[in-house]
Parts: C-alpha cells; sequence; structure tokens
C-alpha cells in the first residue's frame, strides 16, 4: 500500500515510524535514510557510492558522487564536493568546488570557495578560505580565512590565519604568516616562512 506503519504511534511520519526502543539484527538498505529524533542521521546512497552521517550531513549538497561526510552539518550545501571525505561537524559545511578533497576536524574547510584537490586537517583548519584550491591546511586553525590562498601549504596551529592574497606559499610554524599581507596572486611569486608568529612583512 501507500500508507504508512506506526510501531508505539498512532500517526507516524514515514513508511515505518517506531516510537520506543527497536533492537534489528540486520537492515538491509540501498538507498534511503535513517532517522534518530526526527532528523535525518545516516544517509546511503548506494547508487553514487555516497555515505553520510551526521544530523543533516550532507543535506543540500550538490554534485556529490562517491563522497563521504561524517558529523552534524558535514558536507551540508556542499556544491561539487565528488569523490571527497569531510569528518567532523560542519567539516566542508557550504564549501564550493570542493571536489577531490579531505577536510578532517570540527569546521574544517566550512565555507571553503574553490577548495578541490585540498587537505584541511584540524578544527577550523581553512575555515573561510576562499579559492584555496590545491592546498594543505595542517594545524587548529591553519589557513582560516585565508584569501587567494590557492597552492600553498601552511603547517601549524594559527599558520596563514587570515593571510592575505597567500597563493604559493609555504608557512611552518604556530601563527607563522599570520594575518600576512603578501600577495602572490600576480607574476611568478612565492613565499617561504619558517618559525612561530613569522611575517614578510608584506613582501614576496
Amino acid at each position: 500500500g501507500t500508507g504508512n506503519i506506526g510501531i508505539g504511534t498512532a500517526t507516524p511520519s514515514h513508511r515505518l515510524t517506531v516510537v520506543g526502543t527497536t533492537s534489528v539484527s540486520t537492515l538491509d538498505i540501498t538507498d534511503g535514510s535513517i532517522y534518530v529524533g526526527g532528523e535525518k542521521f545516516v544517509t546511503m546512497l548506494t547508487s553514487s557510492n555516497n555515505y553520510f552521517v551526521g544530523i543533516q550531513a550532507g543535506f543540500g549538497a550538490t554534485g556529490v558522487i562517491g563522497s563521504n561526510f561524517f558529523g552534524d552539518s558535514a558536507g551540508k550545501n556542499a556544491t561539487d564536493a565528488f569523490g571527497s571525505n569531510f569528518l567532523g561537524n560542519s567539516a566542508g559545511q557550504n564549501a564550493t568546488d570542493a571536489s577531490l578533497s579531505n577536510f578532517f576536524g570540527a569546521s574544517a574547510g566550512n565555507a571553503a570557495t574553490y577548495a578541490s584537490y585540498s587537505n584541511f586537517f584540524g578544527a577550523n583548519a581553512g575555515d573561510g578560505a576562499t579559492n584555496a584550491g590545491g592546498s594543505n591546511f595542517f594545524g587548529n586553525a591553519a589557513g582560516s580565512g585565508a584569501t587567494d590562498a590557492i597552492y600553498s601549504n601552511f603547517f601549524g596551529d594559527g599558520a596563514g590565519t587570515s593571510a592575505v592574497t597567500a597563493a604559493n606559499s609555504f608557512f611552518i610554524g604556530r601563527n607563522a604568516g599570520l594575518s600576512d599581507t603578501v600577495d602572490n596572486t600576480t607574476g611568478d611569486k612565492s613565499s617561504i616562512l619558517i618559525g612561530n608568529y613569522t611575517s614578510t612583512g608584506g613582501f614576496s
């Protein structure tokens, strides 16, 4: 039939709604979702090889094939996120052009733009980074808020945080390149910083 079935409830909201404790020895789901407390918690789309675990994980994501999002809101509303792995609450949420990327840590890669072929590891790593394709950010808040950070590598807590036009840069150390104003977006420029709190002073 087309109706809903309720166990422990007279008003089922889904094809099968269970209110109370449930014991299942084997659960075979080809394509579908599991709701917990009225919220979508697990989504398995075997036809496209996508697996989302967490409240609203992958919700509204587009262009997603062969991806894994784990954590509340992980990959939520992400675009073109095929072949990517997001692990952590809000990891990769609202990230754009985030194909073939790995974001690990709460809010890692959250709202990052043009973040394909990138790896962000650490809470808030790459959070809000713009034009961050082909980059590697390792450390809490590494590369957070960095602009035009394409082809860059930031290693250390806060490394490259809020760095401006930081393309082709290599920052190693705690807060290395913090709020740096280096401009490597034009010409054949690059920057290398090694040491805690080091800065280019705006020079490439």
